[in-house]
């Protein structure tokens, strides 16, 4: 051998089964070691070897729990919730969210079975069916309505998913929930609101014809016929032309007076179909003309306070005012069954504030609301088409007042 060496003994120094260095011996003579020496030796090597593998083994067990701290950190700083089952689904670990979604204190669910946040709107057999998927190793994705601690009911959204051991068992559970409550109320609300518009369009319909009717029946009867009644009061008009002018001139006076209703009915018909009169005279006095109808045709007193005169309101939102002022008090007449009756207008900081109120015998607003109560439904669309409010408030017996509030926009 080079150098001179008769005899090398090699001890391998082992790590996680790999060599990670070789310690040699060399001696001058042939077979210089003795057996003895080398299986000492050799369990020296093995005792080196062990050493490193416990150091590794260490090593990795202080880099496994930095690594599993920072995950239950984090998953102790999540904003969603999780849970962790075992195959059985009785709890063995909640984070704080859960708490926060549930009002379930941590010793309140360890050891608890996971259907304490069970309600009747997951039947028994979905809950087997989604257990049946889990242990067949598919990820379960969907939405739960549960009950807090406190027994109120909240929407989650759900994601559970497998923990396997080292043999590949199905171990554990783990269920990530986030509340979705609000979201399935903005969702209910919004197709309860697709539901009330379109049932509020086919009343809209509705209503045009029976208008189109109305006004043809109205069209008929006071203009038709009046103007019939012309016709006949301008021919006899003829025949006494020659029989002095007293008599000529009653009958001139009756046929003024004649044509005076028609021209009113007239007006009053078109201004029903069209309120243009809001241009020719303004809020305030189309509004009095309003209420002087309204008080030829029912037994109510009607008050009309105004105080919004110097204001230059657009036309959209006098045209707002008039439609919410006119179907209030047509729903005050027809079914209120008042003495007394306010309409008020008056001006808060840049909005225009009407409430309409009465004595009658009141109703719950809810309830009539829920029924898709026409009346009401157009007010409160009217309003909140020109970004307004609406309110309704009543009471059973005491009256009803109605509040409007909309944004006062100048013209000019």
């Amino acid at each position: 051998m080079k150098y001179g060496y008769k005899s090398c003994l090699a001890l391998p120094f082992k790590q996680d089964g790999k060599t990670v260095a070789l310690f040699k011996l060399f001696a001058p003579t042939i077979n210089f070691f003795t057996e003895a020496e080398i299986n000492l030796l050799a369990r020296l090597a093995e005792n080196i070897s062990f050493a490193l593998n416990t150091f590794s083994i260490e090593q990795k067990r202080i880099q496994a729990e930095q690594e599993l701290k920072k995950v239950k950190q984090a998953i102790e700083q999540a904003g969603a919730a999780v849970v962790i089952t075992d195959t059985k689904g009785n709890i063995e670990y909640i984070n704080p969210a859960f708490t926060a979604l549930t009002g379930y204190s941590y010793e309140d669910v360890i050891g608890a079975n996971s259907n304490i946040l069970k309600t009747a709107e997951t039947s028994d057999a979905e809950y087997k069916a989604m257990y049946e998927n889990l242990l067949k190793n598919k990820v379960w994705n969907g939405e739960f309505l549960n009950k807090r601690k406190n027994g109120d009911p909240y929407w989650e959204k759900v994601n559970i998913s497998q923990v396997y051991n080292t043999a590949g068992e199905i171990t554990h559970f783990i269920s990530v929930k986030e509340e979705i409550t609000r979201q399935k109320e903005l969702e209910a609300e919004q197709q309860r609101m697709n539901e009330e518009l379109h049932s509020f369009s086919w009343h809209l319909k509705h209503i045009s014809e029976i208008e189109k009717n109305k006004l043809a029946i109205e069209m008929h009867d006071e203009l038709g016929q009046g103007l019939i009644a012309l016709k006949m009061e301008v021919a006899q008009l003829k025949k006494h032309l020659f029989e002095g002018p007293f008599v000529l001139e009653t009958r001139v006076d009756n046929l003024l007076h004649s044509i005076n209703e028609k021209v009113e009915a007239f007006t009053r018909i078109y201004n029903t179909v069209n309120p243009t009169i809001l241009k020719a005279l303004g809020l305030e006095a189309t509004l009095e003309n309003l209420l002087h109808s309204f008080k030829e045709k029912s037994a109510i007193s009607f008050k009309f306070i105004y105080e919004l005169q110097g204001l230059q309101i657009d036309y959209n939102t006098n045209l707002a005012l008039y439609r919410i002022i006119k179907e209030g008090l047509t729903n005050i007449v027809n079914d209120s069954a008042a003495t007394d009756a306010t309409v008020s207008l008056q001006q808060i900081d840049h909005s225009i504030l009407l409430n309409i109120t009465d004595n009658g015998k009141g109703f719950e607003p809810a309830a009539v609301d829920g029924d898709y109560h026409f009346g009401i439904l157009g007010m409160r669309e009217t309003a909140y088409a020109i970004s307004g409010s609406f309110e309704i408030h009543s009471t059973i017996g005491q009256g009803a007042t109605i509040t409007a509030k909309l944004p006062l926009p100048m013209q000019g």
